[in-house]
């Protein structure tokens, strides 16, 4: 099965007229199935389009000279006097009339100038007072894609039109990205701060250190030797130290939560100091200040599927799940955790695993039950290893809620049911446990084709 870049390739072919009948249906068939493609080939088509009007005027210019210098050198041909008949003898090399010399000149005068007039390079783009300097004018790029859930889009400012940005491609100053439906993506920036796009997001990033926010929702790291500085709504965003926050642009307001840190909303009226956990919408000039504070994890909580299933991201993500679940049980929105803890799916389950494995011992039954059933109820079968481990849990409810996950992944209880495992009959679980043990032993290898890596764009 080809790929998308061999793909890619064929419209390269199809466009220089070099594609054989056959692989251009195959290439459409493709087409109806694939959007990235679709819109790569959409993007070729527009290029296309752009450059040959963009060349017309010069195409028409270079035909009409040559046109002009042929009629010349066919006049001096006409007008070039008949030298009277005489003897004939060989005309040696090097020895030309001045009819064949004109022609001769003028011949090579026209090739010259269809050659200035077509391959003429169009002067250097001369930056103006305030104008930021497309892509194309920048040698340096201003950041690079690090993870794409889905397809992303990027093109240089007040160009067209969009192409496909994948993992690893560079993004120069004044450029846009945005992203679809089913998409989300994280870009490191230069100088080492970081911002990650939402679902239907647009920024524009005029330079490593300036980002501004189209619509949809950002968020932003800012590291303290190169403070990012965040512009949408006509607001100004500013950090005064290593910081974090997140931006929402809606048609007719902007909200800005500050996950940590500290920083500077202006917005040419008014300057506010916003610290940790403070949230503002801005609505027509106005700034009004939430009451109270706002919880930074569940107002970045789409954050958390671009992390589950990526080893870079490990730690952060362990730490947003442990938040998660200190909320739980404490907290007036105390189900809204689980259930943002639920829609990690099986992605989340390394974390809940570690947590209950550390707290066996800890006065934290609440929350240890809690995680034993999210991860019974959303565990996929790479997670039996772990479920199987847990029976040896010293709390009854964990063991009762891996034996549950267990019987859910395999259809089997080994001889004992899950609410046998909340018994006293300890040697009755010894015994359940070893057969566990030894099933999962002789079977671990029946599952290899299945203990893959859930895709990143599945947790988009």
């Amino acid at each position: 099965m080809m790929h998308c870049e061999e793909y890619l390739l064929y419209l390269n072919a199809r466009h220089d007229g070099e594609l054989a009948a056959e692989q251009c249906a195959e290439l459409e068939a493709h087409l109806a199935e694939c959007s990235h493609c679709r819109a790569a080939a959409e993007g070729f088509d527009s290029i296309d389009a752009e450059l040959r009007q963009a060349f017309a005027p010069r195409r028409a210019a270079a035909l009409a000279l040559t046109d002009r210098v042929l009629a010349e050198v066919r006049a001096m041909s006409d007008a070039a006097p008949t030298p009277a008949p005489g003897p004939r003898r060989p005309r040696l090399f090097g020895e030309l009339s001045f009819a064949d010399w004109g022609r001769t000149l003028l011949a090579s005068a026209a090739g010259f100038l269809l050659a200035v007039a077509l391959f003429r390079s169009s002067p250097a783009p001369q930056a103006s007072p305030g104008h930021v300097l497309t892509a194309a004018t920048s040698a340096q790029p201003a950041g690079r894609m690090v993870l794409a859930s889905g397809p992303v889009q990027m093109r240089a400012i007040n160009q067209a039109p969009f192409f496909g940005c994948v993992d690893g491609s560079p993004i120069k100053p004044a450029s846009v990205v945005r992203t679809g439906d089913n998409a989300r993506c994280e870009l490191s920036l230069a100088g080492g701060n970081m911002v990650r796009l939402d679902r239907n997001t647009e920024i524009t990033l005029h330079k490593p250190d300036r980002v501004e926010v189209n619509s949809g929702r950002l968020w932003a790291a800012s590291k303290a030797a190169t403070p990012i500085e965040i512009v949408s709504y006509g607001c100004s965003i500013k950090a005064d130290s290593p910081s974090e926050v997140a931006v929402e642009r809606q048609p007719k307001s902007m909200r800005l939560v500050v996950v940590d840190g500290a920083v500077n909303l202006s917005t040419g009226k008014e300057s506010k100091q916003l610290a940790g956990g403070q949230q503002v919408d801005v609505a027509e000039d106005k700034v009004l200040v939430a009451s109270s504070q706002s919880d930074p994890l569940l107002e970045t909580a789409w954050i958390n599927g671009m992390l589950a299933n990526r080893s870079a991201g490990q730690q952060e993500f362990r730490q947003r799940v442990q938040g998660l679940l200190a909320q739980i049980g404490t907290a007036k929105l105390s189900l809204l955790y689980e259930d943002e803890l639920r829609r990690l799916g099986d992605g989340g389950a390394p974390p809940l695993v570690a947590y209950l494995e550390s707290t066996q011992d800890a006065p934290q039954e609440a929350k240890r039950i809690v995680a034993a059933r999210i991860v019974a109820d959303v565990s996929q079968p790479r997670r039996i290893g772990d479920l199987v481990a847990l029976l040896e849990d010293q709390s009854p409810e964990v063991r009762y809620h891996a034996a549950r996950g267990l019987q859910r992944l395999t259809g089997r209880d080994q001889g004992l049911t899950a609410e046998a495992w909340k018994g006293d009959a300890a040697a009755e679980r010894e015994a359940a446990y070893q057969k566990w043990q030894e099933w999962w032993t002789a079977n671990r290898d029946k599952y290899a084709v299945r203990i893959q890596r859930v895709p990143a764009w599945l947790m988009s």
